[in-house]
């Protein structure tokens, strides 16, 4: 069971930064910082207020973290891929990928997902070959992260639903907004201080064990984990301060014990 209590506030007319987890039982108060903004039925092209706000909420706090890194898909040739190189030690991989949505794809729809690049025309597509069986995409980092966002398009929910999911030490699960037509969103998180190597955008199924909502990722962005990761270590000052509080203490019992003696 996960340490970090998940607590998802999205709304499609505001657009803020929510805590979604917070550090309990004497480890350091780190948190997972949700970034969500969501636009309903928006087409390619269109303007997409909330969900450019969550994405520039989440490159500014992301960037006192670290150099923020961002993969378009614009230099990847569109095709259908089971496993793909990414670049910069970043690969996908597909489970159960739909043969007719190429996993690289130039095919721009608000229903199944299109590019959010300006002046592009590529994005990463996901949905099922066979809606019976498991779908979903590993990102996996050759070097550990502690942020990462993307932009979604496409994701309507009526026919199961995706989710995020990551281990920080302990299986987060983030849930992506839905609308029966489409729209895009952004979807992002900070985890100050952890290290993460891979996120998975897992599909689940409806109550009949259906699955078959296509959708589509693109400018997808991510900061490296510390080289260091935050130790939980009190500050030189701190354990000086309690060391001089306990002598303290015992100096003062001493001359207690002294005076009822006397």
């Amino acid at each position: 069971m996960s340490t970090l209590s998940l607590l998802k506030k999205l709304s499609t007319a505001t657009v803020g930064t929510a805590i979604v987890g917070l550090g309990v039982l004497g480890t350091p108060a780190m948190a997972v910082t949700l970034y969500q903004g969501f636009d309903p039925g928006i087409e390619p092209g269109q303007s997409r207020p909330n969900s450019d706000a969550a994405a520039a909420n989440f490159d500014s706090d992301a960037a006192a973290l670290g150099s923020v890194n961002l993969i378009d898909f614009e230099n990847l040739t569109p095709g259908n891929y089971s496993t793909l190189t990414l670049g910069s030690g970043v690969t996908a991989t597909w489970l159960n990928p739909n043969p007719y949505y190429q996993s690289i794809s130039q095919l721009n729809n608000s229903l199944t997902g299109y590019n959010t690049t300006s002046g592009g025309s590529k994005f990463l597509s996901l949905g099922p070959g066979n809606p019976f069986a498991p779908v979903s995409l590993t990102l996996a980092f050759a070097n550990p992260i502690q942020s990462w966002g993307a932009y979604f398009t496409g994701v309507q929910g009526a026919i199961g639903k995706y989710l995020v999911q990551f281990s920080d030490g302990s299986l987060q699960s983030l849930s992506l907004a839905e609308d029966n037509f489409g729209g895009v969103q952004f979807l992002g998180f900070t985890a100050s201080g952890k290290s993460i190597s891979s996120i998975t955008i897992v599909g689940k199924p409806d109550s009949i064990g259906q699955m078959g909502d296509i959708i589509g990722l693109d400018d997808m962005r991510y900061v490296y984990a510390p080289s260091d990761p935050t130790q939980s270590v009190p500050e030189p000052t701190s354990v000086l301060s309690l060391l001089g509080f306990s002598a303290f203490g015992v100096s003062s019992l001493l001359k207690r014990q002294q005076k009822m003696k006397g």
